[in-house]
């Protein structure tokens, strides 16, 4: 760039320094690697150079009655001193430039009703629609759901590429609190977003890999089941619910399936015929991918008919009174629950062991409560057992039933119960 020779500056200088056919610099002779740079438009600009040939250079700020000569010479001090003190005025610039740019970015994201780009909350908005193309709706949901109350709260307006693997941590930590295996979602959950950006390369690294098994919650296999005296103990309190929370978890025993399956039963999917009422789940629904077929006992049947009058007009069969969607979770429905009957800790996934034991116990063969839990089956088995098990999934949900009704009558009963 085309320079005169220097000279000390002064204001008067300044101003009468005149755009040309090509920009140019005027250097300080009073301090060396200050001056001022002439624009094209006439835009006076001061800077501050830096390095054993002045290659690197600061801008200082544009010459105007509020940016004058005096306060140019300060900041050049000012920047020298950082300078020599090992700092570097100029990558801060550009990172005070960064940090303005982004504000602007929130606000006028925030006034749009969107996440603002770069930040946490717009990637895991698009992990999630990305999502959509390749999960099932269950779990798309269930990322979802887990994603505003366990991470937006913390990271949704940070930047992603400030998110280091402290900041993992301490999320980890925190959401152990709330329990160990939560915790282990959330990182899971997290590793995937960040994972997501990794592979699109907007990220170099994703700080949630190879966290130290130390800051992980061990995991058992659970093993809890039901005492008849704990479900006639639970049983009357599940009144205390809302009707549809009080429906879900009668019919996650009643019908041994998963506590997620049985929130998302829709009443299309439930049908009639000459041997009676069967719920059939799509593929999509299940965790193991791949259509069920639930025959309905009358217990059953009658839970879900009470529900009819409260949300028929809806799609699905356990919906909120609030706003007729559907329920997505039992978490706080269990925790009244241990509180209002005293019971060592249960979930409602251990209802469905219950159920499932109780069969067993019952004379029910353990290929019929199998197909009747939906358990994915081996690649072998999936290709040539075709059989359906309808004949013994509904004898099983009988006897189910039955069992259910003698215990909270208090009737004696046979342990063995003979299924051809």
């Amino acid at each position: 760039m085309p320079r005169r020779a220097e000279t000390k500056l002064t204001d008067t200088a300044v101003k009468n320094l005149r755009p040309r056919a090509t920009r140019y610099e005027v250097r300080d002779a009073a301090r060396a690697g200050f001056g001022v740079r002439v624009e094209l438009d006439g835009r006076k600009v001061f800077f501050q150079r830096f390095g054993t040939r002045g290659e690197r250079r600061l801008n200082l700020g544009i010459y105007s009655a509020a940016f004058g000569l005096a306060k140019a010479r300060r900041a050049a001090e000012k920047a020298s001193a950082d300078y020599a003190a090992g700092e570097d005025p100029i990558a801060a610039k550009k990172e005070q430039r960064l940090q303005e740019r982004h504000a602007r970015e929130v606000r006028k994201a925030a006034s749009e009703g969107r996440p603002a780009p770069g930040t946490f909350a717009d990637l895991a908005e698009r992990y999630l629609h990305d999502a959509q193309r390749r999960r099932r709706e269950r779990s798309v949901h269930e990322a979802e759901r887990k994603l505003k109350v366990e991470v937006l709260p913390v990271w949704g307006m940070r930047l992603v590429a400030e998110i280091r693997r402290a900041d993992v941590l301490r999320l980890v930590e925190e959401a152990r609190k709330r329990g160990g295996v939560c915790s282990n979602r959330t990182l899971a959950l997290v590793r995937g977003v960040f994972q997501y950006a990794v592979d699109r390369e907007e990220l170099d690294a994703n700080p949630a890999l190879r966290i130290p098994r130390r800051f992980l919650y061990t995991e058992e296999p659970r093993e809890r089941v039901l005492s008849e005296e704990e479900l006639r103990v639970l049983w009357p309190l599940f009144d205390r619910l809302q009707p549809a929370v009080a429906a879900a978890w009668r019919l996650v025993l009643l019908t041994a399936q998963r506590p997620g399956e049985v929130l998302a039963m829709r009443w299309r999917d439930l049908e009639r015929d000459s041997r009676g009422w069967w719920w059939n789940l799509p593929a999509e629904m299940t965790k193991t991918n791949s259509a069920h077929r639930v025959p309905l006992s009358p217990q059953a049947v009658e839970v879900i008919e009470a529900l009819r009058p409260l949300t028929d007009t809806t799609e699905w069969v356990l919906a909120s009174r609030a706003d007729g969607k559907r329920l997505t979770w039992l978490s706080h429905s269990s925790a009244r629950l241990r509180e209002w009957s005293g019971l060592e800790h249960f979930t409602p996934h251990d209802l469905r062991r219950t159920a499932a034991t109780w069969l067993g116990r019952s004379g029910v063969r353990p290929d019929s409560i199998d197909q009747l839990l939906n358990h994915a089956a081996g690649r072998i088995s999936r290709t040539y057992n075709r059989a359906g098990y309808d004949t013994e999934k509904r004898q099983a949900v009988v006897v189910l039933g039955s069992l259910v009704d003698s215990i909270l009558a208090g009737e004696e009963r046979s342990n063995v119960v003979r299924i051809a």
